[in-house]
């Protein structure tokens, strides 16, 4: 069901929503009542790229940004991840829980020492703990050099028993990284795959459009002598088919799992695809489990393989991707590249390429374009259908005539979408970031959820959160519930408790008390109500003075007020 008709589905009694007309953030925000969402508070962070449309008005800025954080963000993050590793050496469940579901803490980060917070609980004998890391998602393979450092520092018996059991892809791993979740399945699975390599007799199929944006090799060979190849036979003695499965692992997913007698040949690859960040993570692996076993002589330690993990946070797979995504947008756009400020890396990438989607190297590898008003997006399905069922739904309508342009590439015609809001999907599809501004929120969340893009509608959650106020929460809260984003949700519901004086007459909150007491069947006078029992728990919950005390009880008493004048007991 496209969002046109789900939302008619959902509010076809209502009349104040126009759903005739094109589907838009401006009409969204007045169905909801956001009429005065204030843009202007709204501090925009310097942009990853510029983007102007030659003769036209429209403003395409920061779309695929990959910035340095605000220094705010950053502080507040790092306590976040110190938090964390306070949690498992001292064994808070809770806090870790908390840390983990509600504020994303990433759960494989390392310290100076370069040490997990899994190995830490590891070590202090927290057996709840541990089990809570690894069904969350975190690392420690057996056979590898986290695996053997954690069962050699874990405290109990128990801990090990759970760490040899530990399976590595879980439900919940796969919830909290669909990114890498879509690119390993992308590898696995060679959906759209257009090239194929036969090593010694041994046949694999990959996409060209991935192997140029991660490699400067494949780039220029797929722009020369392999053009028009569609397999690539190599049978050189120096090439290890195992080996090179690895390495074009490692360039889909940033994650490299090998045998340790073929760490060399893994090494000689990296050299010659130009890989420079996994040639220096890979020798710096060998080095470590070389002096792990060296310095662990007295006890039986052995392990037989290097895994190499994708790094934290915004990393080289996110920057190649972007770039490639840079490549699909329009030739009438034209690019400010600021590297120095905003690159994630000390020192830029060697196969990070900037350039127009009619450079030659690039344009060739799109087998797919979409048209959206004037513009021309010539894209890839490895990405843009592996990502979104709506565009993978659209690309393969057989019943659709489509058309094609002169290289045989078909055209597909995007209709209620702004060119702008196009650019947010097309950044976060491939490098699962997007900026998204106060200005055009609200256009990107409605695409977003029409294009099946969950992420992407949690990243717009976080934006519309950072810029509440007492005119717009209530009316958020309530789109929050309709496009299911439970913490944009959890958010509105904070500041309401934060700013109760504010909110308190607002007829509105008096509705959705209403509201969410007709959703308990059967209701008794004294049966609790969703949204009175969330604002008093945020109400209560930091109360830590005496004048905190007071005030906390003063706004208790606002709400019971307020439920005893609209009749209802809770």
């Amino acid at each position: 069901m496209c969002l046109k008709s789900w939302y008619s589905h959902v509010f076809a009694a209502s009349d104040a929503f126009d759903l005739t007309n094109t589907l838009c953030g401006n009409r969204l925000l007045q169905f909801v009542g956001l009429n005065q969402w204030n843009s202007e508070k709204l501090k925009f962070q310097k942009y990853r790229y510029i983007v102007a449309i030659r003769n036209d008005t429209s403003k395409i800025r920061g779309a695929g940004r990959l910035s340095k954080p605000r220094d705010s963000s950053a502080k507040a993050r790092g306590m976040e991840q110190n938090e964390l590793f306070v949690a498992c050496r001292h064994g808070n469940l809770d806090k870790l829980k908390i840390l983990v579901e509600e504020r994303d803490v990433e759960l494989n980060i390392r310290d100076m020492w370069d040490s997990t917070p899994l190995y830490y609980a590891c070590l202090c004998g927290h057996t709840d703990v541990v089990r809570y890391l690894l069904e969350q998602g975190a690392r420690c393979d057996a056979d590898t050099f986290d695996g053997e450092r954690c069962l050699y520092g874990a405290l109990t018996n128990d801990i090990r028993q759970l760490l040899l059991q530990h399976k590595a892809i879980t439900s919940q791993t796969i919830r909290r990284n669909q990114y890498e979740e879509f690119l390993r399945l992308l590898l696995e699975n060679h959906h759209y795959a257009d090239v194929a390599f036969e090593v010694h007799g041994q046949h694999f199929a990959y996409h060209r459009c991935v192997l140029a944006a991660r490699s400067e090799y494949f780039r220029e060979q797929f722009a020369g002598k392999w053009r028009n190849r569609d397999v690539i036979r190599n049978n050189h003695p120096l090439v290890d088919p195992t080996a090179f499965r690895a390495v074009l692992s490692y360039i889909y997913t940033g994650r490299l799992e090998v045998n340790v007698s073929l760490v060399d040949d893994c090494l000689l690859l990296a050299k010659q695809f130009r890989l420079d960040t996994l040639y220096a993570r890979l020798s710096k692996e060998k080095n470590n489990a070389k002096f792990f076993v060296k310095t662990k002589f007295l006890v039986k330690t052995k392990f037989s393989t290097i895994v190499i993990e994708p790094q934290v946070g915004l990393n080289e797979l996110h920057f190649n991707f972007g770039n490639l995504a840079l490549q699909t947008l329009p030739k009438d756009l034209q690019y400010v590249y600021e590297p120095e400020v905003n690159s994630p890396f000390p020192e830029e990438p060697r196969n990070a390429v900037v350039g127009g989607a009619d450079d030659d190297n690039w344009k060739h590898l799109a087998d797919v374009v979409f048209s959206v008003g004037d513009a021309e997006f010539h894209c890839h399905k490895a990405f843009v259908c592996n990502r979104s069922e709506y565009l993978r739904a659209l690309v393969s309508d057989h019943f659709h005539e489509s058309k094609v342009n002169e290289a045989g590439v078909p055209i597909v015609e995007l209709h209620n979408i702004s060119v702008s809001t196009f650019v947010a999907i097309i950044f976060f599809m491939y490098q699962d970031f997007a900026t998204v501004s106060v200005e055009n929120v609200m256009d990107v969340v409605a695409t977003a959820e029409e294009f099946f893009l969950p992420g992407l509608k949690k990243l717009c959650g976080a934006v519309i959160a950072e810029n509440l106020d007492s005119s717009c929460v209530l009316p958020v809260l309530k789109t929050a519930r309709v496009l299911r984003l439970p913490r944009l949700e959890t958010a509105c519901i904070e500041y309401i408790a934060n700013n109760l004086e504010a909110s308190i007459r607002d007829p509105a909150l008096s509705d959705l008390i209403v509201e969410d007491a007709n959703e308990v069947k059967n209701r008794e006078d004294t049966d609790t109500i969703d949204i009175i029992d969330d604002i008093r728990y945020f109400i209560s919950n930091n109360v830590q003075t005496f004048s905190q005390l007071e005030e906390a009880h003063e706004k208790l008493t606002l709400i019971d007020d307020l439920l005893e004048e609209i009749g209802l007991d809770a």
